[in-house]
């Protein structure tokens, strides 16, 4: 007696896929959910621009975690102290000043700068490589990827 057993191809490659595929979307989601828990500004704009993306093409599976917001990156990377200068014919400068602890108005001001959070990065690090992940960062379009 002889058994014969045939294999379908396209069956046989997806299975790999649909076992990977709720690990790849939970460990994104971990990485989102510590974005959001990172990100330092207070107005929560770009906290509320963390988003990601799913996508299954071919044998691949992706999970896209990004920040659209136009300050995202300033947040990410922060910025060198610089002058800030009120625009020729524009609103004067107006600021909450912690440090007097009032509103103030200025025509021009020093910023100190600031340091970045790294809100992406660092879940993304965390969780990522903790998983076995290949990571793969890419600010500003410049990609950089760290295997663990």
């Amino acid at each position: 007696m002889a058994v014969r057993v045939k294999l379908n191809r396209v069956a046989v490659r997806e299975v790999p896929i649909e076992l990977v595929s709720p690990f790849i979307n939970e460990v994104g989601g971990m990485v989102e959910r510590g974005a959001r828990r990172a990100v330092r500004v207070k107005s929560g704009a770009v906290r509320a621009s963390i988003r990601s993306r799913f996508v299954i093409s071919g044998t691949k599976v992706t999970k896209t975690v990004s920040a659209t917001h136009p300050r995202a990156l300033l947040e990410h990377e922060g910025a060198k102290a610089h002058p800030i200068e009120q625009q020729p014919g524009g609103p004067i400068l107006r600021f909450y000043w912690q440090k007097v602890g009032h509103v103030v108005y200025f025509t021009r001001v020093n910023h100190p700068g600031t340091k970045g959070s790294k809100f992406l990065t660092s879940p993304l690090l965390l969780y990522g490589l903790r998983n076995g992940f290949q990571v793969t960062i890419n600010l500003g379009g410049v990609p950089g990827t760290i295997t663990p």
